[in-house]
């Protein structure tokens, strides 16, 4: 076997690429994609480098993605799992984040395939990175929500008139608003500043908060067909814990509901109660890890 690193993705053949996705599914069965989306979403060829492990036979038993400082992507096809394929892979992965002094598993800034490790296979799927040295951070999760089965909770809503949602308007003004309330929250709201279609909220005609609600398939297209994404979600810190979150979030739902969205698909979250109160549904833990280098 061999190790190879192709830093473009105009680098890999298409039948290549055919096989990583393949390779890809068949690892994490409960996330599986297609391969577009996953071409996409790895940000391959602005930035991200792939490693691949090819076996006798020509073609990859195992691959993984480096983005800076951040383990987008580690998989080996289960028949060649306990060979040091993955140990191999790592090591290389870890030789490519060294300058950064940090490895993170999971997320980029930009991008990411999983916030951390799926554990999806099994509450001792992150031992393979424990072993070698990743300590544990907290734990994610994703979470599903029945539109079918939702209906609006007003009594969960903030209910100060001074309190509105709108669709942004793509205007020069409404973006640089966006992006100046965005700089203000941490975690996605960065992304406040360039998707499509935000639901943002305001107050007394100041935009302090704003919610993603484009109804696109999410990015588990196999696993979960016919699922919108939804988000990202946030709301300056001096107006949280009034109810402006969930009167944010519920006008995005009925939005969603509304134009026929039956079932959305929340990613990378960590409030499990606050969104289960409207049914939401917990789907995928993941352990979130990184090491110092």
């Amino acid at each position: 076997m061999m190790l190879i690193v192709a830093a473009e993705l105009q680098d890999l053949p298409e039948t290549v690429l055919d096989a990583l996705h393949a390779l890809y599914n068949a690892s994490f069965p409960a996330l599986r994609t297609d391969r577009a989306a996953l071409k996409k979403r790895l940000g391959i060829g602005s930035g991200s480098q792939v490693l691949i492990h090819y076996g006798a036979g020509g073609l990859p038993v195992g691959f993984a993605v480096v983005r800076q400082n951040a383990l987008l992507l580690l998989c080996v096809q289960p028949e060649y799992r306990n060979r040091g394929i993955g140990s191999a892979l790592l090591e290389r992965a870890e030789a490519l984040m060294r300058p950064y002094g940090r490895a993170v598993l999971g997320h980029a800034q930009d991008t990411y395939i999983f916030p951390g490790v799926p554990m999806d296979g099994g509450p001792d799927a992150h031992a393979f990175f424990e072993k070698r040295g990743y300590r544990y951070i907290w734990t994610a999760y994703d979470m599903t929500l029945d539109l079918t089965a939702y209906t609006h909770r007003p009594e969960l809503d903030c209910k100060d008139p001074a309190l509105t949602t709108r669709m942004r308007l793509d205007t020069p003004e409404d973006r640089a608003n966006a992006g100046a309330c965005s700089a203000q929250i941490e975690s996605f709201g960065g992304y406040f500043a360039y998707l499509p279609d935000i639901l943002l909220a305001e107050w007394n005609g100041e935009i302090i908060g704003g919610c993603g609600v484009h109804p696109e398939n999410c990015f588990y297209t196999e696993a979960f067909p016919e699922t919108s994404t939804f988000g990202p979600l946030g709301v300056l810190e001096a107006y949280r814990n009034r109810g402006v979150g969930m009167r944010l979030c519920q006008d995005a739902l009925d939005r969603l509901k509304a134009g026929g969205v039956k079932r959305i698909y929340i990613g990378y979250t960590w409030l499990e109660d606050w969104y289960g109160k409207l049914g939401a549904k917990r789907c995928i833990d993941y352990w979130m890890g990184e090491k110092e280098l």
